[in-house]
């Protein structure tokens, strides 16, 4: 978790460009300990494409685990067809 967390601090000063597609994302919506809101806030502004959220009721370091992904996969299953 400590390795998790170190590494979405570093991506808050990364130099990002943007992306010219677009994007379904996933968005955690429990905040994690140290951080405020949704990352989907952050990443919108670099997708010029279109920009689909999917909000799961689980923090981000979450998202992964079998029963969640058990959540969100059907949500973006329906998105997709």
């Amino acid at each position: 978790m400590q390795a998790y967390l170190a590494a979405d601090h570093m991506m808050e000063r990364a130099e990002l460009t943007t992306a010219g597609c677009d994007v379904l994302f996933v968005d955690a919506t429990v905040p994690e300990r140290g951080f405020t809101g949704t990352a989907s806030r952050r990443w919108r502004a670099l997708v010029a494409g279109e920009f689909e959220v999917v909000r799961v009721d689980r923090a981000h370091s979450q998202l992964l685990d079998p029963r969640a992904i058990s959540e969100w996969f059907p949500l973006i299953s329906r998105v997709l067809q």
